[in-house]
């Protein structure tokens, strides 16, 4: 969305316009066609509300956002299937035969098309996590290429604490990034397999996570599960001291102060070091490496898929198509989604940079370690996690406790096998209560 002014502030540190400098282009090549940006919320609660109301009410407008997939809106009939126009040429780029071919492999691919197997979304940019790294303390613990497998990461951050420095942490440890992680890094095909069956998409959807479980294909009593603790407080030794898995803000950012080695988050943090005062120091970023069988029996041995799927996705509406404005609005996709127009929106000067969903757009060069991502190892597979609120945040204070020393593996699955039958009866129940009778799952095909 383009920001109100261009003036930074506090409030405003990253102005942008290069989409209403965009759509001014457009519109003067579509004499009598005018663009409106709608401002609403950006609490993302507030917002699902928003679009419910307007969608209801028949006053949304014709292009929205919206995440990946897009089942939500395609189950309700609100959003406008997009395969026939994804099959056409994009006039705006010559030569080109077919409009999704612009879009790097995989966001318009499985897991990442809606249940029905229809494209809804069309992706500018990606969602993007990896390791940022302070090149001066590499420097200074004698590092000087980036670790090629596990073992060598943890003997990398063994120099950094050696150097004086704290080796890695990140905020978003608390989150689900880390089982997300050791799922694709102790993957296992066959499991995921037989968890893919109720909607056979290459994603696993909650109810086949929670069929999963409750049928015992996966859960604590996994090899994977068991690893995914021993490798968690193996790594322990080297987050920051007196680290916390609440979700509490950090009162101190270590990696800002020029204290930390490494840092987990997403790909947007490029501006926010380039951009802060209190920054001398330059940083690079990489991706996770891969775990062996040689650090476990349960490793994967692959190279590890970035944490990178579809993020700023576009939907047309059904007042698109009620109005009569479905090519025009794809029109308008179209020239948003030329490489240089893609560029000139998700590496704006003034902005924050991310990487592009759009084929050919030239990356931040801070990316420049990460440029052979590849978004088609889509098989998911998370490290299981209490399946309910109230059993999740349970899992998470006994994992505390047991990277802390205070409980012992079995005591740890002991207490953890607990919550996770609490979880499952949680879920199901949950469900099961639903008013809309359409959402709540056919357990006979369990």
């Amino acid at each position: 969305m383009p920001t109100e002014t261009m003036e930074v502030s506090d409030e405003n540190p990253y102005p942008r316009k290069a989409i209403q400098t965009l759509a001014q282009e457009w519109m003067w090549m579509h004499p009598g066609v005018r663009i409106e940006f709608t401002r609403v919320s950006t609490d993302q609660s507030a917002y699902i509300s928003w679009v419910n109301t307007q969608a209801a009410g028949g006053t949304i407008p014709e292009i929205i956002f919206w995440w990946p997939g897009g089942d939500y809106l395609a189950q309700r009939g609100w959003a406008v299937s997009l395969d026939e126009f994804l099959a056409r040429p994009n006039p705006y780029v010559r030569g080109n035969t077919a409009w999704r071919d612009l879009f790097l492999a995989g966001c318009l691919e499985p897991p990442h098309v809606a249940r029905d197997g229809h494209c809804y979304h069309i992706p500018f940019d990606l969602f993007m996590s990896g390791v940022f790294y302070n090149k001066h303390i590499f420097a200074e613990a004698g590092i000087t290429g980036l670790p090629k497998d596990w073992e060598a990461f943890m003997a990398l951050q063994r120099r950094i604490r050696e150097a004086g420095y704290e080796p890695f942490w990140g905020a978003a440890m608390w989150s689900m990034w880390p089982h997300a992680l050791f799922g694709n890094l102790l993957y296992d095909e066959a499991v995921f397999d037989k968890l893919d069956v109720l909607y056979p998409n290459g994603r696993l959807e909650p109810e086949e996570e929670v069929r999963g479980a409750f049928l015992g294909i996966t859960g604590t009593h996994e090899l994977r599960f068991h690893e995914f603790l021993r490798l968690m407080k193996e790594w322990s030794v080297y987050w920051k001291r007196g680290f916390s898995l609440s979700k509490n803000p950090e009162s101190l950012n270590l990696s800002r102060l020029g204290k930390l080695g490494m840092s987990w988050e997403s790909a947007g943090g490029v501006s926010l070091y380039r951009n802060d005062p209190g920054v001398d120091f330059d940083i690079g970023f990489f991706n996770f490496c891969p775990i062996t069988t040689k650090t476990s029996p349960a490793g994967s041995g692959k190279k590890p898929p970035l944490q990178a799927w579809p993020g700023t996705c576009f939907y047309l509406t059904r007042s698109a198509e009620e109005k009569g404005l479905v090519d025009l609005c794809v029109d308008w996709l179209m020239y948003l989604t030329s490489p240089e127009n893609a560029e000139r929106l998700t590496q704006e000067e003034t902005a924050l940079k991310v990487p592009s969903a759009v084929a050919g757009v030239r990356p931040d060069p801070s990316f420049a370690d990460i440029l052979d991502y590849d978004l088609k190892q889509e098989k998911r597979l998370l490290i299981p996690w209490g399946l309910s609120a109230e059993s999740a945040d349970n899992f998470t204070r006994i994992f505390e406790l047991f990277l802390l020393g205070a409980l012992d593996e079995d005591e740890t699955l002991e207490r953890m096998k607990k919550w996770e039958k609490i979880g499952i009866e949680q879920a199901i129940r949950n469900n099961q209560m639903l008013a809309n009778e359409a959402d709540r799952w056919d357990m006979s095909k369990w």
